[in-house]
């Protein structure tokens, strides 16, 4: 039935309310049954029980041994609880005028070493009907009934009534138990849980519907703030947050929510920022591509300008071509498709080769190029992408650092890494654009436009060094330069 209820509040309500009347009931009923297994106890230990004699027969020592051997007979919980159904009554007490009687006691008597009295009742008659019945006598033993017997003998104290039950094969023995009724369970169990439940059940009702509504209230509640922000969220509107602070379960479901929230914003930002970018960057070679072309279509021109014309398509072709395989590439990054063909790698052997490639470059550009690079390091890698990202970063090292300047190559062995720092001594980056220079299409404001490209080189360079495990990050300083470090895991050749 809970399972079909829609509110969480009126679940938590009723599991509440089933929940306090199972504590009180079973409170009541291990309370009432102590009580009651105490009464029982103390009716018990109240009670003279022994072996007697009646009407008027004197123990014999078969008797008595046969008593000496039968030492657990006696009155039971059983007992108490059927109001010593068991057993006979050896005359009713005056009750309600119904019986009236006397009674004597003569003694002691020793007999094997046992002191006995003999109480006698005599003038048994109905009240209502005036019938009268046989007198009755019982004779018990001294050390087994000394209250009994002196309750007889002064004719103080309360006055217990005596129940037996007969001995088998044995005419005369019977078991004796003296006992006041007053110290029966005033009600049987029973009774007395329905008289509690009666009592405590409908204000136990009332307290659990009360309090079970206010803490519902209380844990439902940060549950609806969550709910009505989550449904809230749309790709318009990503700034819903919830505003609950707490230690407990539902305070941290609070800051996952708005830790996703915060997430998803920033994913649909990027991506805004992505198809914006990427569409400036497209227009800006599109737009020159068809200037040219009209030109081309509409004015006289020879075989010199024809050939301009065509190196100049030839050239933003190119750059178009580039743009696109790398959104493409990214693409694959985002949808999880970019799988690199890893294998052991001499990656000591594939930086010489990229540093003789690029030595040319420096010394055009008047850059002086040096390069520290350890033997024996290898990495599980795929040679393309590994050569991809040394030859961006070195590349950019190029055109970022000035005439004179200086770049350098390192690669080392750091524990189980091999570490890969590629540095110059350009004109370096503000702290305020560090933490966003892998972004894609992102460029640092203020750099040389001719030199800044479409700003893909170092997003895909994180999205390769990822994918093989290892770690890429810059430290730079305005007028002292950028270090790029690789981190890639130690692979044996």
């Amino acid at each position: 039935m809970l399972s079909k209820m829609r509110s969480l509040s009126v679940k938590l309500t009723i599991i509440y309310i089933v929940s306090i009347f199972i504590i009180v009931g079973g409170t009541i009923f291990y309370l009432e049954y102590q009580n009651h297994q105490m009464d029982i106890r103390n009716a018990i230990l109240d009670a003279e029980v022994g072996t007697g004699f009646i009407n008027g027969a004197v123990p014999n020592a078969a008797d008595l041994q046969f008593t000496s051997n039968n030492p657990d007979w006696g009155i039971t919980a059983a007992d108490i609880n059927d109001s010593m159904a068991r057993f006979k009554r050896l005359i009713n007490r005056p009750l309600e005028g119904e019986l009236g009687w006397y009674s004597k006691i003569d003694g002691p008597v020793t007999i094997d070493y046992q002191v006995f009295y003999t109480i006698t009742f005599f003038n048994i008659t109905d009240q209502k009907t005036g019938v009268k019945y046989p007198d009755i006598s019982v004779t018990i033993p001294r050390h087994n009934f000394p209250t009994t017997i002196a309750t007889f003998i002064d004719s103080s104290g309360r006055m217990n009534n005596l129940y037996y039950l007969q001995v088998p094969d044995h005419d005369n023995l019977i078991i004796v138990v003296s006992m006041n009724d007053y110290t029966f369970p005033v009600f049987p169990l029973k009774q007395r849980l329905e008289n509690d439940m009666q009592k405590a059940l409908p204000i136990a009702l009332i307290f659990s519907i009360v309090f079970g509504f206010l803490i519902s209230l209380l844990t439902v509640s940060p549950l609806k703030r969550i709910t009505r922000a989550a449904e809230g969220l749309s790709r318009s509107d990503l700034s819903q947050r919830v505003k609950y602070k707490s230690n407990d379960e539902i305070g941290r479901l609070a800051v996952s929510f708005n830790t996703m929230a915060n997430r998803l914003e920033d994913a649909f930002s990027a991506q805004k920022r992505f198809i914006s970018d990427a569409a400036h960057e497209l227009r800006t070679p599109l737009a020159s591509m068809k200037t040219s072309v009209t030109k081309a279509q509409t004015g006289e021109r020879n075989t010199g300008e024809q050939q301009k014309l065509l190196d100049f398509l030839s050239g933003r072709i190119a750059h178009m071509e580039t743009l696109v395989n790398d959104l493409l590439f990214l693409s694959r990054v985002d949808e999880g498709k970019f799988k690199p063909n890893a294998a052991v790698l001499d990656v000591s052997k594939l930086l010489v080769e990229a540093e003789d490639s690029f030595r040319c470059l420096f010394e055009d550009k008047d850059i002086k190029f040096t390069a520290d690079i350890a033997p024996d390091l290898s990495v599980k890698a795929e040679r393309t992408l590994i050569l991809r990202v040394i030859s961006n970063l070195l590349d950019n090292a190029a055109k970022n650092t000035p005439a004179g300047g200086t770049v350098f190559l390192k690669a080392s062995r750091q524990n189980d890494d091999v570490i890969i720092t590629v540095g110059d001594t350009g004109s370096g980056i503000s702290p305020e654009y560090l933490p966003h220079i892998f972004e894609r299409f992102y460029k640092v404001p203020g750099a040389n436009v001719a030199n800044s490209g479409y700003g893909l080189g170092l997003a895909i360079n994180k999205s390769i060094i990822t994918s093989l495990g290892g770690e890429i990050s810059v430290q730079s300083e305005i007028g002292k330069g950028s270090i790029f470090t690789i981190k890639l895991p130690q692979s044996n050749l």
